[in-house]
């Protein structure tokens, strides 16, 4: 005969700890510890995807983020219930609460927690809005998959769907790319998937703008990291066996509710001890706690907890698509490894339900330990173990693994009882907690695998604009690069370009309210904290694995205004990436402000051989009569002709303004048809040189008949830094000044000279202030 399990786990002394049904403040720790491996990895992807702060601020009074159904959103909130499963009670995590509060690491941490949601447990249960059918009022009952038989949970029936399409979203058996429709799961990875591409665009997949405000944009960051929450929760189950092997154990529908009568199993199975040995090592349960017995119901002192979880140390698995992690054909899923490693409760030596582990004892060494009975004091039993190996498709082979133990009643049986002690359940932990955390980390390497590298393009800057207007930036071009690391091409999708930036409320189209500018006494009060996007329309895209493409995005419909600060540009793709037909990419660069630039006519003066000579009042002679003593000489000495009076102010004509290519007619980004002396274009530039890094421009021009004007003028010009560094809580601007009373970020004066140049002492001339201050229009060739 066969000894009822629940008896045999307790007679075994194996900490019958038959409570709640692993549980949420294990997922939470396993969790945390997944994006602390993901991270290790990818140290870099909250700002890769534009989480500038590194963390997600939604609103402080409801911790708000969204459950999503197509186009219907509804609101839902966070609990305090959540920072208890989070948090613990223990006084040694309490510090850590503040280090992530409202991190990408919380909100995983909140889903995980929240995919437990069921009725009748003790969470907010907070699933109001399809409440009919069972698997949405029992979350857990689509927590199942049996990866031999490719089976949900099999409770008298079919219960709920299989735990990879639950986690998916998908259709039963189409695959990855066949989203349910009618799901019932609100947060999937197709719901994590869209959520994400709403934060970063403000816009839905089907176009409709849902996302207004920084807000709103974050809720849908918030729903995006809880979404994927549930989704490791749906991992992280695969690594336990009873997941895996059909094993029941909620501890409902017992005999003798509240209080199961011994020797009679419960119909919905009795509580996992699995799953209750994990928690209480999860969460450090001290060494001194109180059990109940089924076969007694007074308090038994229990001495010697085990040891923490240990939660690292196997490699991160690369996977190709979403199922591949649950199960694959070559039995590299984490579901694979725990129903083919491991028995269950219900599922030990004599059942026949699978093939592996295998259940002959003879395939096993049997080895004698001595354990204490916590349900008769002061007793101890020794118990055979039987110890064999577990393979891993990836790794390799575990020896030695206690994977099965004798009932302490098995000598005087005919037929030994098998059941699970505390060995077979550490090296449980061992082995599966470390791979549901690597998984788990693979999962969200997975999920973030689309990322695009964003570079300046060929003309050398990324907008140009006329500053005379007040319309701002209207069209953006850089060159963007696939960078998967998977070598995944990207094909059949759609590009839009994002600039992510906040408002100067102190600016003024003189640029008198600038930052850093004399009139502005405290630049970081004129810094809007909300943050804005102007986003393109969208264009289709398609890159082979490391190709690199220009784009042009036209922003006409949502300009860059002049006033903006902390500027981030993202180009954010959806489309086929490798197997996945709706996947996601995106690209982040940090640019420096608008830099505002003014070339001025300053031939109301001359340069002669390094220095600045004005002319007199008529515009006719030089003030000083040395200097044009020499000039006369100079050019009688070079038999040119040249008299005082050809040196005048002149207006400087088809001026053509070049970046990285100066050679190039085709490289012109703006152009001015004339520019009278005492007058002044302003250009605005986005580019990718901070003031630490300078990049050289030329301008073409034709200064008139007077043949003693060059035809090139090259400087350098560096972007100014107006933002916030939310790592040190500073601001950093740069400083503006007023060169003849005109504001701007960078200054180039034509000029006319004779002998040598005056660039060196350009700015140390004593120039009078401009009479005129409105800047002449500039025709943009970008």
């Amino acid at each position: 005969m066969v000894i009822p399990k629940v008896v045999v786990v307790c007679a075994a002394a194996l900490y019958a700890l038959c409570s709640n049904a692993f549980e949420v403040d294990t997922h939470a720790r396993m969790t945390a510890a997944s994006w602390s491996t993901f991270i290790e990895k990818r140290p870099q992807v909250v700002e890769e995807i534009g989480i500038v702060r590194g963390k997600v601020l939604t609103d402080p009074k409801f911790h708000q983020y969204y459950d999503a159904s197509a186009d219907v959103i509804r609101a839902r909130y966070f609990y305090v219930w959540e920072l208890g499963k989070i948090y613990g009670v223990d006084s040694r995590e309490m510090p850590t609460i503040t280090a992530i509060l409202g991190t990408p690491a919380e909100w995983l941490m909140q889903g995980v927690v929240r995919e437990d949601d069921s009725q009748g447990e003790s969470n907010p249960q907070d699933n109001p809005f399809i409440a009919t059918a069972n698997n949405e009022r029992y979350r857990v009952l689509n927590h199942f998959l049996d990866p031999v038989n490719r089976k949900p949970l099999q409770f008298l029936d079919d219960r709920g769907v299989r735990a990879d399409d639950w986690a998916i979203g998908r259709i039963p058996g189409k695959g990855d790319n066949a989203p349910d429709l009618t799901r019932s799961n609100h947060f999937s990875v197709f719901d994590a998937r869209e959520s994400m591409y709403r934060a970063l665009t403000g816009n839905a997949g089907s176009g409709n703008e849902v996302a207004m405000t920084e807000l709103e944009r974050n809720r849908w960051w918030a729903t995006t990291f809880r979404a994927l929450g549930d989704v490791l929760h749906l991992i992280q189950d695969m690594a336990q066996p009873q997941h895996t092997r059909n094993d029941t154990h909620s501890g409902r529908l017992c005999p003798g509710d509240p209080d199961p009568m011994p020797r009679i199993p419960c119909t919905g199975g009795h509580k996992s001890v699995l799953e209750q040995y994990m928690n209480n090592r999860a969460r450090g349960v001290p060494a001194t706690t109180h059990i109940v017995c089924t076969n007694d119901t007074s308090p038994a002192d229990y001495i010697g907890i085990a040891q923490p979880l240990e939660y690292l140390g196997y490699p991160i698995p690369s996977r190709d698509s979403y199922g591949s992690f649950f199960f694959t054909e070559t039995l590299s899923g984490l579901a694979d490894y725990s129903n083919r490693g491991f028995f269950s409760a219900g599922t030990n030596i004599g059942a026949t339900t699978y093939a592996l582990p295998i259940t002959a004892v003879s395939a096993y060494t049997r080895v004698l330990q001595a354990y204490p009975l916590p349900c008769a004091r002061h007793l101890s039993a020794r118990v055979a173990l039987l110890v064999g190996n577990v393979a891993d498709a990836g790794v390799g082979v575990a020896t030695n693994i206690p994977l099965s133990a004798e009932g302490m009643f098995s000598a005087a049986s005919t037929y030994p009882a098998y059941t699970l002690v505390r060995a077979n359940y550490d090296a449980m932990a061992a082995l599966l907690i470390p791979r549901a955390v690597a998984y788990s980390a693979g999962l969200l390497d997975y999920f973030f695998r689309g990322t695009l590298a964003i570079t300046a393009p060929a003309v050398g800057v990324f907008a140009v604009a006329d500053h005379s207007s007040s319309t701002g930036f209207t069209k953006l071009k850089l060159k963007v690069r696939n960078t998967n690391a998977r070598s995944e091409a990207m094909t059949k999708g759609t590009a839009v370009a994002v600039i992510r930036f906040r408002n100067n409320t102190c600016y003024t189209s003189d640029l008198h309210g600038q930052y850093g500018s004399p009139d502005v006494a405290a630049p970081f009060d004129c810094r809007d904290d909300k943050e804005q996007v102007a986003t393109s329309e969208p264009q289709p895209l398609s890159l082979a694995s490391g190709e690199e493409r220009q784009l042009e995005f036209d922003l006409s419909n949502h300009p860059l205004p002049f006033s903006a600060s902390d500027i981030y540009v993202q180009v954010v793709y959806r489309g086929q990436l490798g197997k996945e037909n709706d996947a996601i990419a995106v690209g982040t660069v940090d640019l420096p402000e608008p830099l505002f630039f003014a070339l001025m006519n300053i031939t109301d003066s001359l340069c002669v051989n390094g220095q600045f000579v004005a002319f007199d009042g008529s515009g006719e002679k030089l003030v000083s009569s040395s200097a044009t003593n020499y000039l006369i000489s100079r050019h009688e000495a070079d038999k040119t002709g040249v008299v005082a009076t050809t040196l005048r102010p002149a207006p400087y004509e088809s001026i053509e303004v070049r970046f990285a290519e100066p050679d190039d007619p085709d490289s012109t980004v703006a152009r001015i048809a004339a520019l009278p002396e005492q007058r002044y274009s302003r250009i605005a530039l986005l580019t990718d040189h901070f003031d630490n890094a300078d990049a050289t421009f030329l301008i073409d021009n034709t200064c008139g008949p007077d043949a003693h004007c060059p035809n090139q003028y090259g400087g350098s010009y560096r972007g100014p830094t107006n933002q916030a560094n939310y790592k040190t809580g500073t601001f950093t601007y740069t400083k503006i000044d007023p060169w003849r009373g005109a504001y701007a970020d960078g200054y180039m004066g034509v000029y006319k000279y004779v002998g040598k140049d005056c660039g060196d002492v350009l700015e140390a001339f004593s120039w009078p202030a401009l009479t005129n201050l409105d800047p002449v229009h500039v025709d943009i060739a970008f």
